[in-house]
């Protein structure tokens, strides 16, 4: 598994460029992490019909290569530099009612451009494990190669059940 390595690159213009564009973004409001909706959001699977209901939701975003990214060294952020941006990953962390037995669900992931347009769509099965009260769960999309990435502002909507959990956004440059 290979470390995350700085995008910024050592170059003070791209840095600083970055940053000046994520503090415009985050005034903006893109740069929020919105819990969907208000109320718990419940997850059933054929399996085992009691309801998991989420509590407080969050979503955070990390680059990687094609393998995933030891959560110890995940360096979250919400802005990508295009040419060292390969996959954009999202993790959802969520707190809930321990389940009484394994509980399996699926995480809708929409990617939404700028222009809302949908960009990329994919499903993780994940699951909880009995007595669990917080769990994370993570995928992502992109590519191998760095530099595919459109620059543009992205919106990642998680849903469970057809129901939005939590969005959040990012932009890459």
């Amino acid at each position: 598994m290979e470390s995350v390595k700085s995008f910024i690159g050592g170059v003070a213009a791209t840095v600083l460029g970055g940053l000046l564009l994520l503090l415009l973004w985050q005034k903006s409001g893109m740069g929020s992490n919105e819990s969907l909706p208000p109320t718990p959001s419940p997850s059933i699977d054929s399996t085992n019909n009691t309801p998991l209901t989420f509590l407080a939701p969050t979503i955070r975003f990390y680059e990687s290569g094609d393998t995933t990214v030891p959560k110890v060294e995940r360096m979250y952020v919400d802005s990508f530099l295009q040419t060292k941006t390969r996959y954009v990953n999202w993790e959802l962390s969520v707190s809930h009612v321990p389940p009484p037995a394994y509980k399996k669900f699926y995480v809708v992931a929409l990617f939404y451009r700028s222009d809302g347009i949908e960009f990329a769509r994919e499903t993780l099965e994940t699951h909880v494990e009995k007595g669990w009260s917080d769990s994370f769960h993570t995928w992502g999309w992109g590519w191998s190669a760095a530099g595919n990435w459109p620059k543009d502002k992205y919106e990642v909507v998680l849903s469970v059940n057809d129901k939005p959990v939590v969005k959040g956004n990012f932009v890459v440059y």
